[in-house]
């Protein structure tokens, strides 16, 4: 995919290349790009899945520089597109609010899946980490053991899971294991021999496992990650930092991370590493409900359908929040929420680039914010929160 906007000057043998945006795939279009590199060219490299969107400015060029800059063009021309284009598989609604008159305009989008599109659903797996440290009261380990069990009824047959508990000791799960690793009922990808190695006394145990789990790059599989604890964080607040700073490096798109607890002590933690685990915190304070709470949200899950997602502003002035790279997954009965900081309250440009069934897809939407001054505060909140992440 290339565009670009010549501006010619009084002079025959210059040239003014004012804008170009071109679609990276692997080795073939990179060698191309070599001579853009030969004739001054800035080159801004933004990482995607499997290609990369390369955002090109400058640059006065003789004549054979120009030539050589119009022929590389007609080579990138004439290599092949691999992305699949699913635009009209889906469909947007935006809802933007002021911020402040340097802010600019905060806009929550939503993009959500046609009730008319058959897409490929993506495999999972679905990691259950359960907090059996003495940050987590008896009563509490019992509800979430509880409600672990009453959610495995709610997973697809072909879904593949495992239960993880973080403890000093073995913790007896079913009644027939004293080891989550070795029961029957679980059906693991990986992971299924290092249960044990996930029980010690090392500080930052919890964090460091949810770390740990993160897939690689190249991984499918879109991995979900429930943790139940009432806290996260460890003694020594390096360790809260590293742990946390290996998540956000690791996650591409393939993992989310959920958070689900009883108490709102350690809230904002919890609420954290949610975020740039590109999932949501879930606090359910009642004891009487949180088994059926939490099944239903594990019911949700049940049929992703894009991962390893990227969003890019194709217009100035626009910014996506938390990160481009760090945008949760597209399920097919649930629309996916983000937000953008905008300059102006006007129409933008978007590209969203994924994987599906391990092909690329892409998304382009052109998004049209509807003012709604009554949401000022939450928008404000919400801006802030996902710059903190």
């Amino acid at each position: 995919m290339v565009s670009f906007e010549p501006v010619a000057n009084d002079y025959v043998e210059k040239i003014s290349i004012e804008k170009i945006e071109i679609a990276v795939l692997d080795s073939p279009q990179r060698k191309i790009l070599k001579h853009f590199l030969q004739s001054e060219i800035s080159l801004k490299e933004i990482p995607l899945t499997s290609k990369s969107l390369a955002m090109i400015t400058g640059a006065r060029m003789l004549n054979e520089q120009t030539r050589k800059f119009f022929a590389s063009v007609d080579c990138f021309r004439n290599l092949p597109y691999l992305a699949e284009d699913v635009t009209e598989q889906f469909f947007t609604k935006a809802t933007s609010a002021a911020l402040s008159s340097k802010e600019g305009y905060g806009v929550e989008i939503e993009l959500e899946l046609s009730e008319t599109a058959r897409p490929s659903i993506l495999d999972q797996e679905i990691l259950f980490v359960l907090d059996g440290s003495k940050n987590t009261p008896v009563e509490h380990f019992a509800i979430y053991k509880q409600a672990i069990q009453r959610s495995l009824k709610s997973l697809n047959t072909d879904t593949r899971f495992n239960i993880l508990v973080v403890a000093k000791t073995v913790e007896k799960l079913f009644d027939s294991s004293v080891s989550a690793s070795l029961d029957k009922q679980i059906l693991a990808k990986r992971f299924l021999e290092k249960v044990e190695s996930y029980q010690g006394s090392e500080t930052g145990l919890l964090l460091k496992t949810c770390a740990t789990l993160v897939p690689s790059e190249d991984d499918n599989t879109l991995t979900t990650v429930a943790l139940m604890a009432d806290s996260v964080k460890p003694q020594k607040q390096l360790v809260y930092l590293q742990e946390t700073k290996k998540i956000v490096e690791k996650n591409q798109g393939n993992f989310q991370l959920l958070t689900f607890s009883l108490t709102s002590k350690d809230h904002q933690d919890l609420q954290f590493i949610s975020m740039i685990g590109s999932g949501k915190n879930h606090i359910i304070t009642s004891t009487t409900s949180f088994v059926r709470k939490f099944c239903s949200m594990i019911r949700k899950i049940k049929y992703p359908f894009l991962a390893n997602l990227s969003i890019t502003p194709l217009s100035e002035g626009v910014e996506i929040l938390p990160h481009s790279q760090l945008i949760g997954p597209i399920f097919l009965n649930q629309p996916l929420k983000f937000y953008a900081v905008c300059e102006k309250n006007t129409p933008f440009n978007l590209l969203i680039q994924s994987m599906c069934d391990g092909k690329i897809v892409r998304i382009l939407k052109e998004i049209k914010p509807i003012s709604n001054e009554s949401i000022r505060a939450k928008m404000k909140a919400e801006i802030q929160l996902k710059r903190a992440a």
